[in-house]
């Protein structure tokens, strides 16, 4: 699986982006559902929200799109990319396919199978008179394979019949299905020894543990997402707060005091404003009228939250100055600043209880921000400037 996803990913890519003549083939386009009625004879191509195929394309049939069914016959090659992919027809010759759930239902392929997503299922009544390549995250393969197989993913369930020799690659579980049966070898990888017979295996059955340096790689990857996540949500964020502290300290400094003297007013504001701000936002998109009034929330929304982050950080550290008399210098406030950030980026990367705290301390500073700037106006209305 670590090896070959790449070789097949980039498959996929070449095999969309060929720039053959395209200019006299059948074209098809559109936001809604798009399903051909005539058959066609030249290669394909169609994009759109809904495409249904139960038409016979004599070349080959290039689909990219959310929602993809294909029940007709394609005489040449399935290209598919596409949320949700139901292939269901025959195919003569390769089908090559990318999604998040694909579906491969009864279909008969003429030759290679190449099938890579989130989810992939492939019946029974599947006949795949090549060889097959399957990666997923999660796999159920019980089709025929006429020549090799390879069948990688986290969860595996196997109950096909394979001709050729296998390869299979669990991650994190396998489950042997009753009717299973490959004529050839197998080569098993996974964390564990199996825990299955190998009587369906006519060949030689080998096992291949997941060696330690793939083991101590992965976890590398792991820890790098986690860092390079971290460095970007801290580095965002104490860029937007340095600017609150450059330009708003009295404004940062007093929304902030608030926020302890007032945490449980302030949530509560927080959490009105912020329905308010996606109602007001729902509504004036759905009237043609207030679609540029949308815009305006929209933006008011994304820039709050933007804010926030740096409220979030600033306020997680000032509890340690919660009780000073003056207020902080500019130097001190850049170190509570980079501290708080630091503090709140971490404790929001655990799962559940730091997205919970998040949120409701994020609301919490978005309360304080709303009655800091209510009161401001308030003077200044009551003085008679504005």
């Amino acid at each position: 699986m670590r090896k070959s996803l790449p070789i097949l990913l980039l498959g996929l890519f070449f095999g969309l982006s060929i720039p053959a003549s395209t200019q006299a083939m059948p074209h098809f386009a559109g936001d809604e559902t798009i399903t051909p009625q005539e058959s066609l004879d030249d290669d394909t191509y169609a994009a759109g929200g809904t495409l249904i195929f139960e038409n016979t394309i004599n070349g080959d049939l290039v689909l990219a799109g959310g929602n993809i069914t294909v029940k007709g016959t394609v005489n040449g090659d399935l290209i598919v990319a596409g949320g949700n992919v139901d292939i269901q027809g025959t195919i003569t010759d390769d089908v090559r396919v990318a999604g998040g759930n694909i579906k491969i239902d009864g279909a008969q392929i003429g030759d290679d199978l190449l099938a890579a997503g989130g989810t992939i299922r492939v019946d029974k009544n599947t006949r795949i008179a090549g060889s097959s390549f399957v990666s997923g995250g999660v796999a159920d393969f019980a089709g025929t394979v006429s020549e090799d197989m390879e069948l990688n993913g986290g969860e595996i369930t196997f109950n096909g019949n394979v001709t050729g020799n296998a390869k299979i690659a669990a991650d994190e579980r396998f489950t042997l299905g009753t009717s299973a049966a490959i004529m050839g070898n197998l080569q098993y990888s996974a964390d564990r020894e199996p825990a299955f017979g190998t009587d369906f295996v006519r060949g030689n059955f080998e096992y291949k543990p997941h060696d330690a340096a793939w083991q101590a790689q992965r976890q590398t990857a792991w820890i790098w997402l986690i860092l390079n996540w971290f460095l970007f949500t801290f580095a965002s964020t104490f860029i937007v707060g340095l600017m609150l502290v450059w330009f708003f300290p009295y404004k940062l400094i007093r929304t902030t005091r608030r926020l302890y003297q007032e945490p449980a007013a302030s949530l509560g504001k927080g959490f009105l404003t912020i329905v308010s701000l996606i109602a007001l936002t729902i509504v004036s998109f759905i009237t043609v009228v207030g679609i540029y009034l949308g815009l305006v929330f929209l933006f008011i929304f994304i820039v709050l939250l933007l804010v926030t982050g740096a409220f979030n950080g600033f306020s997680t550290a000032f509890w340690l100055h919660r009780d000073g008399k003056k207020d902080p210098s500019t130097l001190k406030m850049i170190g509570l600043l980079a501290l708080g950030t630091a503090a709140y980026s971490l404790v929001t990367m655990i799962p559940v209880f730091g997205w919970i705290a998040g949120t409701i301390f994020g609301m919490m500073n978005i309360g304080a921000i709303y009655a800091t700037y209510r009161e401001t106006y308030l003077k200044l209305r009551k003085s008679k400037e504005i």
